[in-house]
């Protein structure tokens, strides 16, 4: 008992160490547990920015929600982000001597960003960095079921000839974002749902189709995905072998790869990687509860069509998730994973 004790304690004073010599990145994903992250990160006492509960400075927040007034605005990135508004929802990029600048000078150890990686996904040597993955098609419904309760704030109405989808019951909601030709995404100015909102909010609608498509991969590659990221009308700038390899390359730099529904076992991997106790004695990671509320569901279920699109338009993302979670072939299960 002494000697375990005595590890135990040798490895928690490496980990410390180790901590203090680097700055922890947290990529978030929208819509992949990464409110959870942040809520453990508070509750463990991590210095983070304190403005937002998600733990991001301006400038890193997300982009994908009812910020941008037109289609020119939520993907610039600039040097000058303002105030109220617009510091919460302009793009900054932050090359690496101005981030670890930004650890240093307000005594960060943590900084979450919720909109794509800084510098076409490249790391920077002096950080560690960690993302947590979710199954995509679950995200992606998500995340529609998020913008039109959160954003929103209301359902959307089919328009009459504008839309083959049946919203809901039918499972069909897809249809109408994939509605390009050969299953592609929708144009922006087409997109049903931009025409039949309760309300004209201004929307950025070029950003229904990227948060549907490829999302994990788009936030991890940034402008190297594509010089517009978050703009599904923007095809991306490498073939799709070439993207799926860089994805995997960037992810393998990763010191934390979280996949969700594994998370009942991050337990290890966090308490030694980052030195964080569990939320409680029986979960490691608190449930942000948002899926599960009583709020109503745009997208109720997902029918065989619209599952098909959404694998034809997320296979970087499958691909990756599948590698991480080791559901490739579960009968090799002894590969480490992290």
């Amino acid at each position: 008992w002494a000697w375990s004790y005595f590890v135990d304690a040798c490895a928690a004073a490496l980990v410390e160490a180790q901590r203090r010599a680097k700055f922890l990145v947290y990529l978030h994903v929208s819509k992949a547990a990464g409110t959870s992250f942040c809520k453990l990160a508070r509750k463990n006492r991590c210095a983070a920015p304190p403005k937002f509960s998600t733990l991001w400075d301006p400038g890193d927040g997300p982009t994908w929600g009812n910020c941008a007034r037109g289609l020119k605005v939520v993907h610039v990135s600039k040097d000058s982000i303002g105030k109220g508004r617009r510091a919460r929802c302009a793009a900054r990029e932050l090359d690496c001597a101005s981030r670890a600048a930004a650890f240093s000078a307000k005594n960060y150890e943590l900084m979450a960003v919720e909109r794509w990686a800084d510098n076409g996904g490249g790391l920077c040597p002096a950080g560690w960095y960690a993302i947590s993955l979710r199954e995509p098609l679950a995200r992606v419904r998500s995340h529609h079921n998020h913008l039109w309760a959160k954003i929103l704030r209301a359902s959307p109405r089919p328009v009459k000839g504008r839309t083959k989808s049946s919203f809901g019951r039918n499972g069909g909601y897809f249809r109408g974002i994939f509605s390009g030709e050969n299953g592609a995404c929708a144009s922006p100015t087409e997109l049903p749902y931009a025409v039949g909102a309760p309300h004209r909010t201004g929307y950025d609608w070029s950003m229904v189709c990227a948060f549907s498509s490829d999302y994990h991969a788009r936030s991890l590659l940034g402008t190297s995905y594509s010089p517009r990221p978050y703009d599904a009308s923007i095809p991306s700038s490498l073939p799709h072998d070439k993207l799926l390899a860089l994805a995997r390359n960037r992810l393998a730099g990763y010191a934390v790869v979280l996949p969700v529904e594994e998370s009942h076992q991050a337990g290890p991997v966090l308490r030694h990687a980052l030195g964080w106790k569990p939320w409680d004695a029986k979960t490691f990671l608190p449930t942000a509860g948002r899926d599960a509320s009583k709020l109503a569901k745009t997208v109720k279920n997902v029918s065989a069509a619209d599952r098909a699109l959404l694998e034809n338009n997320n296979r970087l993302d499958i691909a990756l998730h599948r590698r991480r979670a080791g559901t490739r072939n579960p009968q090799k299960s002894s590969r480490r994973r992290s």
